[in-house]
């Protein structure tokens, strides 16, 4: 198995038990925090996931269904992250009343959209391989369809999905849940080889295997669990006064 394990070292939101509908803030901000620490000296800082679930998100509706990573990593190209100090987690999103002060911001990232190999043979899978290249060199932001029973997902062994297709709900009712891949590798059992994404999610150390999951990158009724990812590839610091470092 490849880890990515200096991500270790940022447990900030798998403490937690983050509401579904502010989970693409929570994984966006670890990816960043992650970064942080590899591109300075390890220096660790908690970034507030709170400040971009407040801007995001605006009615009850749209808590319910949260927001995509590619609009999440939009808005903090244009608008920057704030640290967790100035906005803490208060587990519902709050009218945006606070005067910001942008800690950093996104300037390149790459979008991955996996479901374009979901027919592909393992050996085909260059957007597959991409993405496991990617993750050697640090954590990536994921979405993936949300089944209402890995709520309850215990242990180590891979999810492979639901037994019955109808598990995945229809188009408009359809779940789409953020986290972060830190690894991927193979499980053998009973003759059968498994691939599997390795994620970090939300909902608390109790969920999976101490806040970890091990995902099937195989085809579920003709539909992959982890549908798109998200690559950082440039950030930018800024000073209080909002000047660049």
């Amino acid at each position: 198995m490849i880890w990515f394990k200096e991500f270790e070292l940022q447990d900030s939101s798998v403490s937690l038990l983050v509401s579904l509908g502010c989970c693409f803030a929570f994984a966006i901000c670890g990816v960043l925090e992650t970064l942080h620490h590899k591109e300075n000296g390890g220096r660790r800082i908690i970034l507030s996931p709170q400040d971009i679930y407040n801007h995001l998100i605006k009615t009850k509706k749209e808590n319910k269904s949260g927001c995509s990573l590619f609009t999440t990593v939009n808005w903090v190209r244009d608008n920057g992250c704030v640290l967790e100090e100035t906005c803490p987690y208060k587990g519902t999103f709050k009218p945006a009343s606070l005067e910001r002060k942008p800690y950093l911001r996104i300037t390149a990232s790459r979008f991955i959209n996996l479901t374009q190999e979901v027919s592909f043979s393992e050996k085909d899978k260059v957007l597959h391989k991409e993405l496991q290249l990617a993750i050697r060199n640090g954590p990536v932001a994921a979405q993936m369809l949300w089944i209402k029973e890995m709520s309850r997902l215990k242990g180590d062994g891979v999810y492979s999905g639901p037994k019955d297709a109808t598990a995945f709900g229809t188009p408009t009712d359809q779940l789409r849940h953020s986290v972060i891949i830190v690894g991927y590798g193979q499980e053998r059992k009973n003759n059968q080889v498994k691939n599997y994404w390795l994620i970090r999610n939300s909902h608390g150390k109790t969920w999976g295997d101490k806040g970890y999951g091990k995902i099937d990158t195989a085809p579920c009724h003709g539909r992959l669990l982890v549908e798109c990812a998200c690559i950082i590839l440039g950030v930018t610091y800024e000073k209080p006064n909002g000047e660049p470092y």
